[in-house]
């Protein structure tokens, strides 16, 4: 599994999901989403609205969902 996380400075829904997968020990990659504005209009194409986007590829299956969503973060660690 790869997870990536796709934020912006400041954001406190950013540091909450930071912080969740932290306590779940996920690994993540992060990318700042502040300059990336062609990723940020692919995230809302996809109905992804809200920063941040956090993305996890499991079994060659991609998966994104946007803002805090810590019931997805709990299903990455189980």
């Amino acid at each position: 599994m790869t997870v990536k996380l796709f934020s912006t400075p400041n954001c406190f829904r950013c540091n909450a999901v930071k912080k969740r997968l932290n306590l779940k020990e996920i690994p993540y990659e992060e990318f700042d989403l502040t300059n990336d504005i062609e990723t940020a209009k692919k995230f809302r194409a996809e109905g992804l609205n809200y920063i941040p986007v956090l993305e996890a590829v499991i079994d060659g299956e991609v998966k994104r969902v946007d803002g805090y969503r810590p019931d997805f973060i709990d299903a990455l660690a189980s």
